[in-house]
């Protein structure tokens, strides 16, 4: 079984898991939206408070974002496909958002903290879009984070070295920090920016 089966793999547990932690499509409470093509999940408040380091090499949370729609796409810097193709599509919807992109912070965690360092981290994110930031840590602090947010990811060895196989759904949190909302398997380009702009207004 290659690469593929578990990349297949680990999307459907993630699917899965995110379908489990899915309470109210309709909002966690009074005020928050539906999002088309995105599912409302657990764990907001929980992860927001999770200790993390960001691309200067400083402490960070997510709650230290307050004031500004959070995107959260979990990769890798050599990730060799899903990950850049991702952050371009993402570099796209911020372009399209006009003026309203002062409003949204976009979020690459990687998977692969033993090896991804907060300057790799900026330069990779950077080479996508300035504005963008990036989150590494510990093993032990970035499987917290994945944990609360049903997010699933392995490593594979590969020869002397390896790489990692992980989920690739997109998580949007409001400014408010009130909830999480999960892409589906078959969220567009359309959603995704029709989403920000709900979020941001």
């Amino acid at each position: 079984m290659g690469p593929g089966f578990w990349r297949t793999t680990l999307v459907a547990i993630a699917a899965l898991a995110a379908g489990l932690a899915l309470y109210r499509v309709f909002g966690v409470e009074e005020g928050v939206p539906e999002l088309p093509g995105f599912y409302v999940s657990q764990g907001a408040e929980a992860a927001a408070q999770l200790p993390l380091v960001d691309t200067q090499g400083r402490p960070a949370r997510l709650a230290d974002y307050r004031g500004r729609a959070l995107v959260l796409f979990f990769g890798f810097v050599r990730c060799p496909d899903v990950c850049p193709t991702r952050l371009y599509e993402l570099a796209q919807a911020m372009k399209a958002l006009g003026p309203d992109r002062e409003r949204v912070q976009v979020l690459l965690v990687t998977v692969d903290p033993e090896r991804d360092t907060p300057a790799l981290l900026k330069g990779y994110v950077a080479a996508f879009d300035p504005a963008f930031g990036g989150l590494t840590g510990t093993t032990a602090q970035v499987d917290a984070l994945a944990k609360r947010l049903y997010v699933a990811y392995r490593k594979v060895p590969l020869g002397a070295d390896y790489t990692m196989d992980h989920s690739a759904a997109t998580y949007l949190v409001d400014p408010q920090g009130r909830a999480v909302w999960v892409s589906g398997v078959d969220t567009t380009q359309d959603q995704l920016l029709a989403a920000l702009r709900a979020l941001v207004r």
